[in-house]
C-alpha cells in the first residue's frame, strides 16, 4: 500500500471533491481538478491554456492573480455557458525555492444559497 508520503500531490488534489486549482506567478493555470472543471463547465485540459484572470473575477481590493499573499474572499467564476458562478475562494502561495505556485480552493456559493433555501422550505 502506498503511504501518504509517497503519494504525488496532484493525485491527491485530483481526487478531492472540493474544486481546486494551481496557478503560476503570472496567473497561468497549471492544474485544475475535475471538481473545479465541472464547477465552471469546462474540460480540465482546456483550462491548461487559460489565465486565472480570464475565469476568476473579484471587486475586492487586495487580490491579484500574481499577488504574493494569502487571500480569501468572494469571486465570480466564468462558466462556459456564459453565466457567473459566485464562489468563496481561499488561496495561498507555495514555492519550491524557484517557482511560486498559488493553490486555490473554491466553495460554490450559488449552490450553498440554493441548498439553504431548500432546507427552509422543507
Amino acid at each position: 500500500m502506498t503511504t501518504l508520503a509517497e503519494m504525488p500531490a496532484l493525485v491527491v488534489l485530483s481526487r478531492l471533491v472540493a474544486p481546486v486549482l494551481l496557478a503560476d506567478a503570472h496567473g497561468e493555470i497549471l492544474f485544475v481538478n475535475p471538481a473545479f472543471a465541472a464547477l465552471i463547465g469546462r474540460d480540465p485540459a482546456d483550462l491548461q491554456t487559460v489565465s486565472l484572470n480570464e475565469i476568476c473575477h473579484t471587486s475586492e481590493a487586495g487580490f491579484t492573480a500574481g499577488g504574493y499573499s494569502a487571500w480569501r474572499g468572494m469571486v465570480s467564476l466564468a462558466h462556459a455557458g456564459g453565466w457567473p458562478i459566485h464562489a468563496s475562494m481561499t488561496s495561498d502561495w507555495f514555492a519550491d525555492g524557484r517557482h511560486p505556485v498559488r493553490l486555490a480552493t473554491f466553495a460554490d456559493m450559488d449552490g450553498h444559497v440554493w441548498d439553504t433555501r431548500l432546507h427552509r422550505i422543507c
